[in-house]
């Protein structure tokens, strides 16, 4: 049986795992993680080439969208979360931007440029993250 939420659109919207937050202080505010961990799971288009600098190429994620989410159903909808994403930062900070940017309509591409701009020069580190198609 599939769930359905109604989602902000309006639209009925597969149901996402809960997200249970640890007790102890994260590097961002609950609100604003839980509002990175959904835009994750609802823009993958974005997440998926957006590059994250933390390191978590290590542990093989490809990009932030990684950072967020562990794994997708066949029909592309959530079914498990990385709970890395939330105690990191650097992952928080990278796609809080590009949700922000999203927000103000701006192109795949030009996140990417600007995080890639704004991050990249902090650290070696980086996800082999491809290009937007």
């Amino acid at each position: 049986m599939l769930l359905l939420v109604l989602g902000t659109s309006g639209f009925a919207e597969p149901a996402k795992p809960r997200l249970d937050l640890p007790g102890y202080q994260l590097p961002q505010p609950p609100e604003v993680v839980r509002a990175v961990y959904d835009f994750a799971a609802d823009h993958p288009e974005v997440l998926n080439y957006v590059p994250c600098f933390c390191g978590c190429e290590q542990s093989g994620h490809r990009s932030s969208a990684d950072c967020f989410v562990k794994a997708r159903g066949k029909d592309g909808a959530v079914v498990a979360w990385n709970e890395h994403g939330m105690t990191c930062g650097m992952c928080l900070a990278v796609a809080k931007r590009a949700m922000d940017m999203h927000k103000a309509h701006a192109s795949t591409q030009a996140i990417r440029d600007d995080v890639e701009h704004k991050y990249s020069g902090l650290t070696s580190n980086r996800t082999a993250t491809p290009e937007p198609r």
